[in-house]
């Protein structure tokens, strides 16, 4: 997989994605770690109205801490075993038609 659509996969993975085993941590820089603290607080404020210890019950339930979380949320990366998710399989075929080249599957019918 090329580095732009590596990209994208870790950008536009959901917070299920990035926490299960597809992904793993890598070290990051202190940004990255202000950016993980906001959007720590952000998925508080929306699944717990900002109230830590109902959304510390919330990981918990799913097998996750704090620690964790954040690691994941300053930086991660596929792990190369990791399945490609569909959409971004989808991603790829959008971006091709968006330049005009389509890739011909055999099996697979194509709407233009």
């Amino acid at each position: 997989m090329d580095a732009f659509f590596e990209r994208v996969l870790v950008g536009a993975a959901s917070v299920d994605e990035l926490l299960s085993r597809d992904f793993e941590s890598v070290p990051g820089q202190k940004s990255d770690a202000d950016r993980a603290g906001r959007r720590l607080a952000a998925w508080c404020r929306s699944c717990a109205s900002g109230d830590w210890r109902q959304f510390a019950r919330r990981l918990d339930r799913d097998g996750w801490d704090f620690a964790l979380v954040l690691e994941r949320f300053a930086g991660v990366r596929r792990v190369s075993s990791a399945p490609v998710p569909g959409w971004l399989q989808d991603a790829v075929w959008i971006e091709a038609a968006l330049r005009g080249w389509m890739p011909v599957v055999v099996g697979v019918g194509v709407c233009v």
